[in-house]
């Protein structure tokens, strides 16, 4: 992406003015960004686009006024906001970007008092604005000189004399393109569910019971996690970096092509995809393997002939439990790799059986151990190391869990690569 003209209120117009039948927002003059999403919605989009993106998330109200609880705020911006003085410029940041979105429709991105890159994406219906999320916290050293900054206005030499003494850890760096994606992806998401939500609400009024059906199961779909190792939750938020610019990228092409069966087709798996891997509640093998084939479609949708795959798993194995996050790292490093390679066909096989009392996965591909592990991603090369370094993680948690002799069996070699996965049989009921 050239960021040379890069606006300072850049990316899309939020509002939805034309974009809906007037019929699902007529009462929009009573609504209020609580009544269309509720509260305990709010908190579980915010954790979950913060736990995709990396970026610190709070919603806030028409007013201002924050309506979630601050999600994945960076280390310094927590020591600072403990800070009296630093707490009320940081408020006043936070205010000032949410009033430049509500003013102009548009999203904002700047440089809060703190040298933070910030993001304000305003929710605006028909004219009205509910509110914005406000997100960010990132480091980034090659945003455009136009980006706004807000030190100049806030700061006094006096306050910097006050923190300068504050110590602060590590924070996350983005370059600016990346930011931008992320940025857009979570516009596009925004857009999605408040179209969703309005729809939603307008057939709740004709058929509450129905709506609230489909309210249980969106609870459910959406449980995640609470309790992730700091160090794995670090790396697959860099691997999650990684699918999400393939994403925006993908989405951005498919968006100039008529025919836009094709890009529901992929948002469909896409979602498919994404409510498996989000959700760490025990999965069978079964569940398991219609999430990696959704993401295969994903791709094949992506790189069409050049992708081949085979899935191949024992009817006698489906249901019982396989630790999904130590299969599809495997298989999403490895297409990325044989993907990136030039034009040449990829093919990728998966088999799943019955081994004694475990079950075992064998992972083949045509990927010559001479081929270059540098990726192109949105035209950028990228290392991906980190992939690496998260599957080496997963292993140590198999062989703690499980013993040495589960250690995965990983070769490479001139016809290709070899993954050998085996854990012991575990039922659906030994995991609840």
């Amino acid at each position: 992406m050239n960021t040379d003209n890069v606006s300072k209120d850049l990316l899309c117009n939020m509002n939805i003015q034309n974009q809906i039948d007037d019929k699902y927002t007529e009462n929009i003059k009573d609504l209020d960004i609580i009544s269309i999403f509720g509260k305990d919605y709010l908190e579980q989009l915010q954790r979950i686009i913060s736990d995709v993106t990396g970026l610190a998330i709070v919603i806030v109200d028409y007013k201002g006024e924050p309506v979630t609880s601050m999600t994945n705020f960076s280390k310094k911006c927590k020591k600072l906001r403990k800070h009296k003085m630093a707490e009320m410029i940081c408020k006043l940041s936070d205010a000032s970007g949410a009033i430049r979105a509500a003013v102009t429709h548009k999203t904002s991105i700047y440089f809060c008092p703190f040298g933070r890159l910030e993001v304000a994406i305003p929710i605006v219906i028909k004219g009205h604005y509910l509110g914005a999320f406000l997100g960010g916290q990132v480091c980034c050293n090659d945003a455009p000189d136009n980006v706004y900054k807000m030190e100049e206005f806030l700061l006094e030499q006096s306050v910097l004399d006050e923190i300068r003494d504050l110590e602060y850890e590590e924070d996350r760096v983005y370059s600016y393109s990346e930011f931008v994606s992320v940025v857009k992806l979570i516009e596009f998401i925004i857009l999605e569910i408040i179209k969703k939500e309005l729809i939603s609400g307008y057939h709740e009024n004709k058929n509450k019971s129905k709506i609230r059906e489909l309210e249980n199961k969106l609870e459910i779909m959406i449980k995640k996690n609470n309790e992730i190792d700091s160090k794995l939750k670090i790396v697959t938020n860099t691997v999650n970096k990684f699918f999400i610019l393939k994403v925006i990228d993908s989405i951005s092409n498919l968006l100039l092509i008529e025919d836009r069966t094709i890009l529901s087709e992929y948002i469909s798996y896409l979602n498919e995809y994404l409510n498996y891997a989000l959700d760490d509640s025990p999965k069978t093998i079964y569940k398991t393997i219609k999430a990696i084939e959704s993401y295969f479609e994903i791709r094949k949708i992506e790189y069409g002939e050049r992708l081949n795959y085979r899935i191949e798993v024992n009817e006698e194995v489906q249901n019982f439990i396989m630790p999904y996050r130590i299969l599809i790292p495997y298989m999403y490093k490895l297409s990325v790799i044989g993907l990136s390679l030039g034009n040449k066909n990829y093919n990728i096989s998966l088999d799943i059986n019955k081994d004694g009392e475990d079950i075992k996965i064998v992972i083949k591909d045509n990927r010559s151990i001479n081929d270059d592990k540098n990726v192109v991603v949105n035209g950028e090369r990228k290392d991906i190391s980190i992939l690496d370094e998260h599957l080496k993680y997963l292993n140590e948690k198999m062989i703690i869990e499980f013993g040495k002799q589960y250690s995965t069996n990983y070769s490479e070699s001139s016809n290709g690569t070899t993954v050998c996965i085996k854990f012991p049989i575990q039922k659906l009921q030994d995991k609840l």
